[in-house]
């Protein structure tokens, strides 16, 4: 990933990130006074943590199949993480506390639906 200056079209940083980054999909929030920005792999099953300020990877957040969305609003402690969609394979939906990174729900879907209302209906479940 190159981040460019949108002024000066300079070069600001370069981060390798694996697999194919769906910079378009990502989400980014303030936890503890610090931005992070998630960004989700279309190729491979996880969601890169990044710092914003530094240009630096994190970590990662790893799901069951390409990660397909982020989501969250301010006011919320979660991050949701939409994945899945392989063939065989269900569409999940991971609630991921934005504070440590942690998933502390796991959401799946045999269907071949959306998971958001299953979720919807859950204590500080992010939902759009």
């Amino acid at each position: 990933m190159r981040v460019t200056h949108l002024d000066t079209r300079g070069k600001v940083a370069e981060l390798a990130l694996p697999g194919w980054p769906a910079l378009g999909r990502s989400m980014s929030w303030i936890s503890n006074s610090q931005e992070r920005l998630a960004v989700p792999n279309a190729s491979l099953g996880l969601v890169s943590i990044v710092d914003p300020k530094r240009w630096a990877l994190l970590g990662y957040v790893r799901t069951d199949g390409p990660a397909r969305f982020v989501s969250t609003t301010p006011e919320s402690p979660w991050l949701r993480i939409d994945s899945g969609a392989l063939p065989g394979t269900p569409l999940r939906t991971l609630k991921v506390d934005k504070t440590t990174l942690d998933v502390v729900e796991d959401v799946a879907d045999s269907s071949g639906g959306a998971t958001t209302g299953e979720m919807a209906g859950k204590a500080n479940a992010c939902a759009l």
